[in-house]
């Protein structure tokens, strides 16, 4: 089965996890559970080749969010995706790059700075209003990530297989999936469904999300 490229904007309702929702049609997915696991939701039909590309939104981040591909089926069926014991590859809210399997994870991190030209701490982070797009080869095995307009980086290995994938943390946290000719912004409607709360991640000064972000890097690489 080849993937017809660009494909239309839905998650996969049988895929959520049972403290989240999904809104907008299906566009949109909240997580409306407590803070001891983070959830996920995948979206895309099973292809053996060919290649697909998404664009999700991060509609609001105050917690870890990964994004990324994963094999079915995953295990564990919830906590930080990073933790996973079965095939993925993903990039997290605090710039955490890494793919992951039965022998643990490993951090692609330094990687994907190397191909992007951007050492910095942070260099990879995303937060409330990020566009994340993502594009997976299947014949070439590659998975290319490219973050709010910067330099796109590849990871290699990909299973053919692997789906899409959000794996979110935080109570009110959400993300949306966009079609290609949808606005870069974020639309009144989701301003409104978090109660103006999209923007609570511009609250933080540059100066407290560098240390948050170097504590991060510290931490998980």
């Amino acid at each position: 089965k080849v993937a017809p490229g660009k494909e239309a904007a839905r998650l996969d309702e049988r895929s959520i996890c049972k403290d989240m929702q999904l809104r907008e049609g299906g566009r949109r997915v909240v997580k409306t559970g407590g803070l001891d696991r983070a959830s996920f939701v995948l979206w895309s039909d099973h292809y053996d080749a060919g290649e697909s590309e998404w664009t999700v939104r991060i509609d609001k981040q105050t917690g870890v969010i990964f994004v990324g591909c994963m094999v079915e089926p995953y295990a564990p069926q919830s906590g930080f995706a990073r933790n996973l014991a079965t095939p993925a590859w993903m990039i997290g809210s605090y710039g955490y790059v890494c793919r992951t399997g039965p022998n643990g994870q490993m951090s692609l991190t330094d990687h994907a700075k190397e191909q992007i030209g951007d050492p910095t701490v942070g260099a990879l982070a995303f937060a409330s209003g990020s566009m994340i797009r993502m594009r997976l080869d299947r014949d070439q095995g590659l998975l290319e990530f490219q973050v709010d307009g910067k330099p796109a980086f590849k990871l290699g290995g990909v299973d053919a297989r692997a789906r899409p994938f959000l794996n979110i943390a935080f109570e009110g946290d959400a993300a949306s999936l966009l079609h290609g000719d949808q606005s870069d912004s974020v639309p009144a409607s989701a301003q409104e469904s978090f109660g103006g709360e999209v923007q609570a991640a511009a609250a933080l000064t540059q100066e407290e999300l560098l240390r948050l972000r170097a504590e991060a890097d510290d931490f998980w690489n």
